[in-house]
């Protein structure tokens, strides 16, 4: 087995989470939704293109160009508004804290827990049938009134070879130097 390398390696690419910071200190990965965003806003571009190029027609009436012009917008816009979502996990040891930051369009969000509740993170296959199975990764937690899962992700995807390097990469960090809950800081 290979000892762990802890070193800092922003360059380094964990599915679509960055690690921004890797300490025995501090783990910070980060997910920057680029590509999703760029895809949306390229598609709207496009439906849109075409909304503006049937205004050109004397033919068209102001509320069927209205129209073609108002579904896109509104549906990628859903779109966007759904699916564009940064997320940045913090793992910090000195202070026993895990941080999960939250921030989209219209807002962010800020959830702390004790990181020595933090047990493991895995890949949490869905329920629903079928062949292909999706996965989400979520973070468990074991508090005197059981255990609570936290999923990273509310929707699920069938990318789980590239998220599960984040949920190793978190597991290693937090196997190789395990806050003690029970520890006495006295």
């Amino acid at each position: 087995m290979q000892p762990l390398d802890l070193r800092p390696r922003p360059d380094v690419i964990v599915a679509f989470m960055k690690i921004i910071r890797n300490t025995p200190e501090q783990l910070i990965l980060s997910y920057v939704p680029w590509l999703t965003g760029l895809f949306l806003i390229g598609i709207l571009i496009v439906f849109l293109a075409a909304g503006l190029s049937e205004l050109s027609k004397a033919d068209k009436k102001i509320a069927e160009i209205a129209y073609a012009l108002l579904v896109p917008v509104v549906v990628f816009g859903i779109l966007f508004w759904g699916l564009v979502q940064r997320i940045q996990i913090i793992m910090d040891r000195p202070n026993d804290k895990l941080t999960i930051r939250r921030r989209t369009l219209m807002g962010h969000q800020v959830n702390s827990f004790k990181l020595s509740d933090f047990r493991c993170s895995e890949m949490q296959p869905s329920r629903s049938g079928g062949h292909n199975k999706n996965y989400r990764p979520v973070l468990y937690f074991v508090h005197v009134d059981g255990t609570s899962i936290v999923p990273l992700f509310t929707g699920y995807s069938n990318w789980s070879g590239r998220m599960h390097r984040a949920v190793d990469a978190m597991n290693e960090w937090h196997q190789a130097h395990p806050v003690d809950s029970a520890a006495d800081t006295t």
